[in-house]
């Protein structure tokens, strides 16, 4: 695994947000639509003698965002593939930027050149286990959600909620995340639940919260609808990239009551 790869990969995702989301793109990076190509084809051409299959996976993802530009009957379907697209992108960049993140220091000093131990530096983030989580979780709920913009570490009446589901049409309503790798008593759900409608406060039904959870203790599950009826729990494993359960479509359904009403 090469860190150009991982850089590919993100810059395919800013890429797609040039033509669906131009605003977006301008708050994110200086970056021009003729530049992120530039940098593209610059990149590509430094990993043209590599066969690795993350390589390959680069090459498809760049195709099918011509692809999509070219034949896409509508404005509003390209702006739909190109935003699954960008995002599943990203999400493939996060996963690889983690296993990256924890090999490359065991790399030999002289395994790498210089060019790859400063990108290495720059641009591989190092998250926590916790962060990680989050992230992953989210960026899987939002192939459910494609509507939806996620902010993390969102600022709400003086406290940090994990992440903010922003719906890009006002008659959808806001979701709130708050995540727990493991969930082992009631009195921790219920910390978080407290924490998840003190930030939905005022939202009154146009607001859904979630408490995304990995491991989560027997007890906690079977007492869940009975004493947190209202709000969500969401349990993620990471180490299938799924959710466990029937909690995604509940949300989803929710989300769907919510905009009728």
């Amino acid at each position: 695994m090469r860190p150009e790869t991982i850089q590919l990969l993100g810059l395919i995702s800013l890429r797609t947000l040039a033509e669906y989301d131009p605003s977006a793109l301008r708050r994110t990076t200086d970056l021009s639509r003729r530049e992120l190509d530039e940098r593209i084809d610059r990149l590509l051409r430094t990993l043209a003698v590599q066969e690795e299959s993350e390589v390959h996976e680069v090459r498809s993802r760049l195709n099918e965002l011509r692809a999509i530009e070219a034949e896409a009957e509508t404005q509003i379907e390209q702006n739909f593939l190109l935003r699954n697209l960008g995002r599943s992108s990203l999400e493939y960049a996060f996963r690889m930027a983690l296993t990256y993140s924890r090999t490359a220091d065991v790399l030999p000093s002289d395994s790498r050149t210089a060019s790859e131990r400063v990108v290495a530096a720059q641009e591989v983030p190092s998250p926590s286990r916790e962060t990680e989580f989050v992230r992953l979780g989210v960026m899987r709920l939002l192939r459910e959600l494609p509507e939806y913009e996620a902010a993390f570490e969102y600022p709400v009446r003086g406290k940090t909620i994990d992440c903010f589901l922003k719906p890009h049409a006002s008659d959808h309503p806001v979701i709130f995340v708050e995540a727990k790798i493991t969930l082992r008593s009631l009195r921790r759900a219920r910390e978080a639940v407290a924490q998840l409608r003190r930030a939905a406060a005022g939202w009154g039904r146009k607001a859904v919260t979630v408490l995304l959870a990995g491991s989560v203790e027997e007890a906690v599950q079977y007492n869940w609808p009975q004493m947190f009826s209202g709000s969500h729990l969401l349990r993620y494993d990471i180490e299938r990239n799924d959710f466990v359960g029937e909690g995604v479509q509940e949300i989803v359904s929710a989300v769907r009551v919510a905009e009728e009403g």
